[in-house]
């Protein structure tokens, strides 16, 4: 686990990002928590050719912004569409995770939890 003094950028800093880049979503909520971490996505990155993930982040010391029980909203699926159901979407109680870069202050990559609060 990192620690604070290994992070260029301030967790006050983060958490300001994160709010500021997901004001549609969080508006001027605080964060329920704000913690240094190891970054590592295994899903996202470059196809290899056998099919593995060669992940873009790995061990990324990151800022891991926590905004917990907000409205989290899903578009319906095209199948939904299909047979006529509300098009505008749902919204679920959740938990968003922001995840910014804590060398440089940028945003890497968020998750919504939805049920998980």
């Amino acid at each position: 686990m990192p620690s604070s003094d290994t992070a260029s950028v301030s967790d006050s800093f983060a958490a300001s990002s994160a709010r500021d880049g997901f004001s549609g979503v969080v508006g001027n909520t605080d964060p329920s928590s704000v913690s240094l971490v190891s970054f590592t996505d295994t899903e996202r990155g470059t196809e290899l050719k056998d099919g593995t993930i060669d992940p873009t982040y790995v061990d990324r010391t990151a800022w891991a912004v926590t905004f917990s029980a907000i409205e989290l909203r899903y578009p319906r699926g095209a199948t939904e569409i299909a047979e006529g159901t509300d098009a505008s979407g749902v919204n679920i109680k959740g938990t968003l995770v922001v995840f910014i870069d804590a060398n440089s202050g940028k945003y890497l990559e968020a998750l919504g939890l939805n049920g998980i609060y």
